[in-house]
């Protein structure tokens, strides 16, 4: 995967990674969480090394989304992606796995 396009914002960065196929694409957001005042995270606790990371794991109609966020040093991290079916008409399923977002997730807490 490689790196498709970065919005920086005032305390926020959005990175989209994809494949060249455009069949595996993964979203990582960074919030400076005292310019932007991010919510807490919440979801099911998973454990990032030494950081606690949460997950946020929901079906609805227009498919399935996946979501790992963990807070680090002043800073708000989140990972994610809709799986299989996409809401973007046009583009090909998502085959990212939920192990590579969790890995994903758990590179960045290590840094």
């Amino acid at each position: 995967m490689r790196l498709a396009t970065v919005c920086y914002g005032t305390g926020t960065v959005t990175a989209f990674y994809g494949s060249e196929q455009k069949d595996k694409v993964v979203l990582v957001g960074i919030f400076n969480i005292d310019i932007i005042h991010a919510p807490v995270p919440k979801g099911t606790p998973i454990q990032l090394g030494t950081l606690t990371g949460y997950v946020r794991d929901e079906t609805k109609a227009d498919g399935r989304s996946y979501f790992v966020s963990f807070d680090k040093r002043g800073w708000q991290y989140g990972v994610g992606a809709y799986l299989g079916k996409t809401p973007n008409p046009g583009l090909p399923y998502n085959k990212v796995t939920i192990d590579e977002l969790n890995a994903v997730a758990l590179s960045l807490a290590q840094r």
